[in-house]
């Protein structure tokens, strides 16, 4: 039957004077209720976020440094046979702001992550991540996909994850560059230390199968 989902949540974010810098915060939750199929709805999602820019002195002013460190996690479904489906569904996101290597999304998921931005010059933006990925539920699947934008596939796909929750840790740095008012440049790679997940999935990728992604993209307004 159809998929009719009702989405209620809300936000807060702050932005505090402290020392020579500023210190921000967010805090985000969902929770979902509806129908999924002859399944009722019931899932959720939390997010909080903390971090800190430096001001003041000569480090500060010439690389102006963001520091910043968040945790997310969604419900998953621990119990196929009953009459609940309680994975948090992500409707129609956009993945790039946090899966910049789009091997993950906010289904079923805890995300752990630390963060540094920097801005050496006017023109140029850096920003490095670390994130620790796991199931919320090793009982539910490890889901990927970007959005239901296609009926034949859905969107999705979900895999057994076999009774693990590590999904292991990603590494990634990217480089935004304006060239000019209309055009910028931005570079971007990342490396992947799958965990117990990947290793269940493709056993010939050994104990910790890895990955690396790479792009350069140019924009152009006109």
């Amino acid at each position: 039957n159809n998929i009719r989902l009702t989405t209620v949540g809300g936000h807060h974010i702050g932005v505090y004077k402290a020392g020579k810098g500023k210190f921000d915060t967010l805090l985000w939750g969902a929770g979902q209720f509806g129908s999924w199929g002859n399944l009722d709805q019931r899932s959720g999602a939390i997010a909080a976020e903390a971090g800190y820019s430096f001001g003041g002195g000569k480090f500060a002013n010439k690389l102006k440094p963001w520091l910043r460190a968040g945790y997310f996690r969604s419900t998953g479904d621990g119990n196929m046979a009953d009459d609940k489906h309680t994975t948090f569904f992500q409707v129609l996101p956009t993945p790039r702001i946090y899966a910049r290597t789009p091997f993950f999304n906010s289904m079923n998921n805890e995300d752990a992550f630390g963060e540094l931005r920097l801005k050496p010059h006017a023109k140029l933006a850096m920003r490095f991540d670390a994130h620790h990925l796991r199931l919320s539920n090793s009982k539910d699947l490890w889901y990927v996909g970007g959005g239901a934008f296609q009926k034949r596939t859905f969107g999705y796909v979900g895999r057994p994850s076999n009774g693990s929750q590590n999904l292991g840790w990603m590494f990634d740095a990217s480089a935004d560059v304006t060239v000019t008012s209309r055009t910028s440049l931005t570079f971007y790679l990342s490396g992947i230390r799958g965990g117990g997940v990947q290793s269940a999935i493709y056993p010939q990728g050994g104990a910790n199968p890895l990955a690396r992604f790479f792009y350069a993209e140019l924009t152009q307004k006109f």
